[in-house]
């Protein structure tokens, strides 16, 4: 009676083909043999749990009724390292630029060196351009002469009206000599004007930083000669940093701006989430390349002129290792997965990639789908209804 009870709890608990072997009656005759038997059945629990078989159960399509129907499955992990392409570049300021003047000059005297920081104002570079030097003082001499026949023009005509009023002279004469007034007063005006845009240029000769940054490269030393438009200096800010990378059309369709990335800074190992600042469009006389220009996070001044290694997913959904006996084909040769929700369903898969322990894929899955891994051969399922 006792071992009866204790082979109906087993029953109760085990798959029904546990206990394939055990339902004859010459099994239960000897209690010694009753207890092997109940050991038997225990270790097949236990090596079932082990092997990770799934215990599911489905409505019989003939009875109606529950049957308990095993399937080995496993569960797809999700990979960490996803798959991406690399894109290199080097890190610049916000504000990146070479500096030139418009006239020509001699670099008399630099003030600082290649690599410098330098905080917002701080003078740079000072050039002498004795062509400029000498618009300044000839603009000067044109605005006092202006001035003079201004003054001159004023006189004459306060002692053209009192002879007028004497009825001395003519209308018409007073009237010129207001229209030479005039002039006068426009000529002061134009001279003024061309001495403030001499001393401007003349201005430009005293290079200031426009904002905190880093002098990035000297072209020139003091000394030398500097012909209009000849870059001086290269200057980088230091406010904010970005990189602009040469991308394909295939991949620049799909990026918008404000999207994120990783990036990483191979040399250090750093690994930051940057910004799409801009998106270019390619040149028509170069190839069809879109530049991308993607903003840091702030503080990171230190990282000037180091590679920058842009990280773009290849996929948009995530992917999945399985094992090998996870992944099926169909006739056609789509791979495809047989999970169990509540029934056997076929989920398309797309294959990734393969290792040596796993396959890489991805699909309509989740860390919790249950993916059959038993052979086609033990399903006892008819496949041609999956194809």
């Amino acid at each position: 009676m006792f071992s009866k009870l204790i082979l109906d709890n087993l029953k109760s608990a085990t798959p029904k083909s546990v206990f394939e072997v055990l339902d004859s009656p010459s099994q239960f005759r000897e209690g010694r043999s009753t207890f092997r038997l109940v050991k038997q059945g225990l270790a097949a629990i236990l090596i079932l749990q082990l092997n990770g078989c799934g215990m599911e159960t489905y409505e019989s399509s003939n009875t109606g009724t529950k049957t308990v129907k095993e399937y080995p499955f496993i569960y797809p992990k999700k990979t960490v390292v996803e798959p991406v392409r690399k894109y290199y570049s080097r890190v610049q300021g916000i504000e990146s630029f070479d500096k030139a003047l418009f006239t020509p000059a001699r670099v008399q005297k630099i003030f600082v060196r290649e690599g410098q920081q330098v905080e917002q104002g701080e003078k740079l570079v000072q050039l002498y351009s004795p062509l400029l030097s000498q618009q300044v003082d000839v603009n000067k001499a044109e605005l006092a002469s202006a001035k003079a026949d201004l003054i001159l023009q004023e006189k004459e005509l306060a002692r053209l009206e009192g002879i007028f009023l004497q009825g001395l002279t003519t209308k018409q004469l007073l009237d010129a000599k207001e229209r030479d007034l005039e002039i006068a007063k426009f000529s002061v005006v134009q001279a003024i004007s061309k001495l403030k845009q001499a001393e401007n240029e003349l201005a430009e000769t005293e290079l200031y930083a426009p904002s905190q940054g880093v002098v990035a490269k000297l072209y020139l030393r003091e000394g030398s000669f500097v012909a209009a438009g000849t870059p001086i200096f290269r200057f980088e800010s230091t406010v904010a940093q970005k990189s602009t990378f040469q991308i394909p059309e295939s991949e620049a369709l799909n990026i918008s701006i404000e999207q994120t990335f990783e990036l990483v800074l191979p040399q250090t190992g750093e690994k930051h989430i940057v910004k799409v600042l801009e998106k270019g469009l390619p040149q028509a006389s170069k190839t069809s390349l879109f530049e991308l220009s993607v903003l840091f996070p702030e503080g990171l001044s230190n990282i000037l002129g180091m590679t920058a290694e842009l990280h773009i997913p290849i996929f948009s959904d995530p992917l999945f290792e399985i094992d090998y006996s996870g992944l099926r084909y169909s006739i056609s040769g789509d791979s495809y997965v047989l999970v169990y929700r509540d029934q056997v369903e076929k989920v398309p898969v797309t294959v990734v990639g393969f290792s040596d322990s796993a396959i890489l894929v991805r699909g309509l899955i989740d860390e919790k789908t249950h993916v059959i891994s038993v052979a086609s051969s033990k399903l006892g399922l008819d496949l041609r209804e999956f194809n």
